[in-house]
């Protein structure tokens, strides 16, 4: 909030830490910039108003939803540097990576994009053709069709 003052924070979900974030945002005078939109089912109208999306996990992370929405509405990601998250976000192409519990470099992070228009867009874009290239309905059914093809021929050469 000091290094960039117009920026406001939205925080999604009901876990078990939202009691917590919200005491800590009021004491460290962030209400104003924090919005807590608790559990909500329209995820993508809510990402759609960021300029940037933000996974904190610090342990265990496969592979995450919320990234993958987040690059298909064209975000840059900064994500924690946990489990399945470095398979999605590609360090400085579509979104950064830092480690698990690193806040100073997870803001660094968010303020780099925030300050610098042209490439939160050319991240965001990436993350979008990622999303096209890779986790696509046409690539997953195409995926499939090979799976099956490939254990019937395994089959059919078993037979012989």
């Amino acid at each position: 909030s000091k290094a960039v003052p117009q920026a406001r924070f939205g925080i999604l979900g009901d876990g078990i830490l939202k009691p917590k974030l919200i005491a800590t945002a009021g004491e460290l005078g962030l209400d104003s910039y924090v919005t807590f939109f608790g559990s909500q089912r329209d995820i993508g109208s809510y990402v759609s108003a960021f300029n940037v999306a933000c996974l904190s996990s610090v342990e265990i992370e496969g592979c995450s939803n919320a990234i993958l929405e987040a690059m298909a509405l064209g975000k840059p990601v900064v994500s924690t540097d946990v489990g399945g998250n470095n398979e999605l976000v590609r360090h400085g192409e579509n979104g950064f990576l830092v480690p698990a519990k690193a806040p100073q470099a997870m803001a660094e992070a968010i303020i780099t994009l925030l300050n610098n228009r042209d490439l939160m867009l050319k991240m965001g874009k990436r993350g979008r053709e990622i999303v096209d290239s890779r986790f696509s309905l046409k690539r997953m059914v195409h995926e499939y069709e090979t799976l099956y093809e490939n254990s019937l021929e395994q089959k059919e050469a078993k037979k012989k």
